[in-house]
């Protein structure tokens, strides 16, 4: 089981190597899609902003990209308040689902399998996009769960921090003591994933927190997303046979409401059961990788 989540960290750990030569945000993104493979644009689905202040009528339009056998179905922004900006939002989405894609298939091109997309948030000023897909390659016993997220602050143009890096430390304490966010999955795999983050070693987790998500010189196994204010989604490597990843929502650390009165927002909860954490579960080893560099907050 180690063997198969080593694998899988070994693969994430070298997204960003692909990703540092996609661009730097400013290059035409519709070129750069019929350079890299086919573009089939979706029927029926078209998101907007909810209780947006900016960009009222931005449309965020669903397409899928294919290459080889991999499928990813990720969303294009259009009507922005400031038409140009739509071009940079979409070019850093496309910049990671391209990344992304071409390191599977640099693994094993017979990598196959579709990445579904959710918007996470979306209020006009910030967009946080999260990927999650099944892959199973041709000599492989199993497939692989694979996420990956992108953050970006709609207003700049720009890439954003979820809040996460920045408290890596406090946030890993909290998973290893037990208590205090939630995991999300059937109840069975939450208890071995409660296990599993309570066994971790601090510093290890901490360093994978601090270095998560995409950006310039990053090597990130681990993804955050922006899940309403204060509130984040945490995506963390772990044992093949407890789902190659962790989803943990939280809380950032000390912007906690008082004991007694903290709830968590419908639309900030991915769609999955999830179950409050308790303090009482058991320790077992498993183990978790690191990257590098975290960005700062918009």
């Amino acid at each position: 089981m180690k063997k198969q989540a080593a694998l899988v960290l070994c693969g994430m750990l070298a997204m960003t190597s692909v990703l540092a030569g996609c661009g730097n945000g400013n290059e035409n993104i519709s070129s750069m899609v019929s350079e890299a493979g086919s573009q089939v644009e979706s029927e029926g689905r078209v998101d907007t902003p909810t209780d947006a202040v900016v960009n009222k009528q931005m449309t965020v339009a669903e397409n899928v990209y294919t290459k080889e056998k991999i499928n990813v179905k990720y969303p294009i922004v259009g009507k922005m308040d400031v038409p140009e900006s739509a071009n940079a939002v979409n070019t850093l989405i496309q910049q990671d689902m391209l990344a992304v894609m071409d390191q599977y298939l640099s693994i094993s091109p017979s990598y196959a399998g579709t990445f579904n997309y959710e918007l996470l948030y979306n209020d006009g000023k910030i967009l946080s996009i999260v990927y999650r897909g099944t892959l199973t390659a041709g000599d492989a016993a199993y497939p692989i769960n694979a996420v990956f997220t992108t953050n970006i602050n709609l207003e700049k143009g720009e890439r954003m921090s979820s809040g996460a890096p920045e408290k890596a430390a406090e946030i890993a304490n909290l998973l290893i003591s037990g208590k205090g966010y939630e995991v999300v999955g059937e109840e069975e795999l939450q208890q071995a994933v409660i296990t599993a983050l309570t066994a971790m070693e601090p510093e290890t987790l901490t360093k994978t927190i601090a270095e998560a998500d995409f950006g310039p010189d990053k090597k990130p196994t681990a993804f955050t997303a922006y899940a309403g204010e204060n509130k984040v989604a945490v995506y963390l490597p772990v044992e093949h046979a407890i789902g190659d990843v962790a989803i943990v929502t939280l809380t950032l650390p000390g912007t906690e409401p008082a004991e007694g009165t903290q709830s968590t927002p419908e639309e900030t909860v991915p769609q999955e059961t999830t179950s409050q954490v308790n303090s009482s579960q058991a320790n077992s080893s498993t183990s978790s990788q690191a990257p590098v560099e975290s960005e700062k907050k918009a």
